[in-house]
């Protein structure tokens, strides 16, 4: 794995936190689901077959910079769990890749993973009150644990057994990601955010471009701010 990305991110955000004071914390609540899309001999892209789509929970804590031109930069720590469920495997043709016996078929398969990341952004406020705010951001994946499970069927029988497996890496998974919202302000001290974003996530060393995950969701953000702007 190229650690470049993630060096250059941890060093962005150490001169972030050595450079200037912050104007405040937030701690992100949020959820989305997850669309990978994968290229199928040059056609359209196209979703895994027989894959459900469930919902995928982050939670961030950021510290914050106000800048001169109603703006902000952020700069914190992330985590992710994102699940996927496979099911319908009967029409599939077993493969020694799927470590299946000869006398099994695979009919259901999850898999649940759980990520950390650096993210870095920059918000902007528009309107008369500066509560509307549209951003974007990168953040880069370095930890991911997955866990998963798969249950098996007898071929031409009725009995079932499930397989387990765990396995924890370092990643070069890196996000893009838009969003735009509205700021509501409570008091002098604390705001409330609530945002719609859209991420697109992938390995930017994927030269070949295999594929990449498109994540819709909201988040809701609390922030406490150590200054009145």
């Amino acid at each position: 794995m190229n650690t470049s990305p993630l060096l250059l991110l941890a060093s962005c955000l150490f001169l972030l936190t050595a450079s200037f004071a912050q104007n405040g914390y937030q701690l992100r609540m949020g959820s989305g689901y997850n669309l990978y899309y994968q290229p199928y001999f040059g056609k359209k892209f196209t979703r895994f077959p027989n894959q459900v789509f469930t919902v995928t929970q982050h939670v961030e804590c950021h510290y914050f910079k106000n800048t001169q031109r109603n703006g902000r930069l952020f700069a914190g720590l992330g985590y992710e769990r994102s699940s996927y469920v496979y099911k319908n495997f009967m029409s599939m043709q077993l493969t020694d890749a799927m470590a299946i016996a000869p006398f099994e078929e695979l009919i259901s398969f999850k898999s649940v993973n759980h990520s950390l990341y650096v993210p870095v952004a920059y918000q902007h406020f528009l309107g008369k009150k500066k509560n509307l705010v549209i951003g974007a951001g990168l953040a880069q994946q370095f930890a991911l644990l997955i866990h998963s499970k798969s249950t098996f069927k007898q071929i031409n029988g009725v009995e079932t057994r499930t397989g387990q497996s765990t396995e924890f890496f370092f990643d070069s998974q890196s996000c893009l990601q838009l969003e735009t919202g509205c700021r509501f302000r409570i008091k002098e001290h604390y705001e409330l955010m609530a945002l719609a974003y859209l991420k697109a996530q992938g390995n930017v060393f994927d030269l070949k471009f295999r594929g990449y995950n498109l994540q819709p969701g909201l988040t809701v953000g609390f922030s406490i701010l150590n200054k009145t702007e």
